[in-house]
């Protein structure tokens, strides 16, 4: 009875707000930059998946985070969500980011092992990340392991030059019932861009 009431709720949040897709398979628009003063603040969700949808209590906490520290950046570090159906998928999605949505602060994601273990693809989860029109991941290079590798730049303040990079690289999920690796592609995928950045 709890699942079903679970899935009715979620099916309900989905139908109540429509919302616009987005590309993600190239760099999003938003330039971030350093602020006037030389500061740049990034605050880090990690592990924040539940078995049906984002506990009330670490949505407050996020929230209140947010709103108290103004970060110029929110990065949700893997192990971000863990839904059996794409539409339970979407709706613990959309929670999950509502306390950053809300203040208008760009985000990033990274995949865990724990993220496409069940039926909804990183393809598929990637585009409900999306819908927020705020995410900044996108998946550079789709001939490498992993998806949703990416570096997301920090400009100084004047906006031109690149003074920092974030990479964003999938751990991918399981190997041989073990935890899997960042393989040598990945890797070298790195090396090669970062001195492009």
């Amino acid at each position: 009875m709890k699942r079903f009431l679970s899935i009715l709720l979620a099916l309900t949040l989905v139908c109540l707000a429509v919302v616009p897709s987005f590309a993600v398979t190239e760099r999003p628009d938003t330039k971030l930059k350093f602020s006037s003063d030389g500061r740049f603040k990034i605050l880090q969700f990690a592990d924040c998946q539940d078995h049906v949808l984002p506990h009330r209590k670490m949505l407050l906490l996020m929230d209140r985070a947010c709103r108290e520290l103004r970060p110029d950046l929110v990065v949700f570090s893997g192990d971000n969500n863990v839904q059996d159906y794409d539409v339970l998928n979407r709706a613990s999605i959309r929670q999950l980011i509502a306390p950053v949505a809300r203040y208008g602060i760009p985000f990033a994601f990274t995949f865990g092992n724990h993220d496409a273990e069940r039926s909804v693809t990183k393809e598929t989860q990637m585009k409900h990340y999306h819908e927020s029109g705020i995410c900044m991941t996108y998946n550079a290079d789709d001939s490498i392991h992993g998806y949703g590798n990416c570096n997301i730049p920090i400009y100084g303040k004047n906006g031109t030059d690149i003074k920092f990079n974030i990479w964003l690289i999938d751990s991918n999920m399981y190997l041989e019932d073990w935890y899997d690796i960042v393989y040598p592609d990945q890797v070298e995928w790195y090396r090669k861009n970062q001195c492009r950045s």
